[in-house]
């Protein structure tokens, strides 16, 4: 089949031949067209589609960010209409398929995957564009992807240093005393400046030991921002003589509402002593009493004799 250009180029005696003899004439060739799913119609531009596609924030690790909401269509009603295309990338974009050229049959459609590559933090970019044939009746489908990608949390006992355990002593009291008390933290440290996902506590685990007895009052939280620090209070009840020690698992994660998290677990240990008095004291105490209840009698029959 001719396409009108050539039919009017070739001028229009041979253009009534070929209506004479049954060819069917065109204004155009094919042309490639994107069937956007989000508007669920064939999207028709004389300069072609534009799209922008925004897949937001993940951490890194995910997987590759793609979308299959696009399809190329060949507007051509004739076989003869039958059109190639080929696809590049620029920056971080990715598409399938990739290069070509690819046959795309009149009034045919083919899937087209865009997507972004997540493999490194920050700021993710690209451009795919379809170019499509033959000259004269081409023009690029061009579609721009965005995403952000952060880099993994690290929950600390400190805010200056990956401290994954602490172990905290409160010390000697004795019997009878009340109860102690002191705070701590937990830090999000900065694995990548501006692009470090957020901190969650999923849980707290009692994990073995005198846990009635030391206790804390920690519970779970939720995107803690890097640098950030969730402070909370430690309890020692030092009533009853003995020696004890508590230890709890606090379950961490990036933030879970963003693909790719990971989980972290860091440990917490209490311990604290209550022992009554020695003996040693307790006499000492006795002895200085008698001594002063004997020092008192002695200096009031001093008084009365010098009467």
């Amino acid at each position: 089949m001719r396409t009108l250009r050539r039919l009017v180029r070739w001028g229009p005696t041979f253009a009534a031949l070929c209506i004479v003899a049954g060819v069917q004439q065109e204004s155009r060739a094919g042309v490639v067209q994107t069937i956007d799913s989000t508007v669920s119609t064939t999207v028709v531009r004389p300069d072609g589609y534009h799209a922008t596609v925004n897949f937001g924030t993940v951490i890194i690790g995910s997987p590759n960010l793609t979308t299959n909401r696009f399809t190329l269509k060949d507007n051509g009603a004739n076989p003869q209409n039958n059109l190639n295309f080929t696809t590049s990338v620029t920056g971080n974009a990715t598409v399938s398929p990739l290069g070509g050229p690819t046959v795309l049959l009149a009034n045919g459609t083919a899937p087209l995957t865009v997507g972004v590559n997540t493999s490194a933090v920050g700021l993710r970019s690209g451009v795919v564009t379809v170019d499509s044939s033959p000259p004269g009746n081409d023009h690029n489908e061009v579609y721009t992807v965005n995403a952000t990608v952060l880099d993994h949390s690290n929950g600390s006992f400190a805010s200056n240093a990956d401290l994954n355990a602490l172990t905290f002593n409160f010390g000697t009291f004795a019997p009878g005393s009340g109860t102690s008390s002191a705070q701590k933290g937990i830090s999000n440290l900065v694995t990548t400046a501006l692009f470090t996902a957020g901190l969650d506590l999923v849980s707290i685990t009692p994990t073995s030991g005198d846990t009635g007895i030391l206790t804390t009052n920690l519970s779970s939280f939720s995107n803690l921002a890097a640098g950030g620090t969730h402070n909370f209070d430690v309890f020692f009840n030092h009533n009853t003589a003995g020696v004890y020690s508590a230890v709890y698992t606090l379950h961490l994660s990036d933030q879970q509402t963003l693909a790719g998290a990971t989980t972290q677990d860091v440990t917490l240990t209490l311990t604290g002593t209550v022992v009554p008095e020695p003996p040693s004291v307790v006499y000492g105490a006795i002895a200085s009493l008698v001594g002063f209840g004997f020092l008192r009698r002695h200096r009031r029959r001093t008084a009365l004799s010098s009467c």
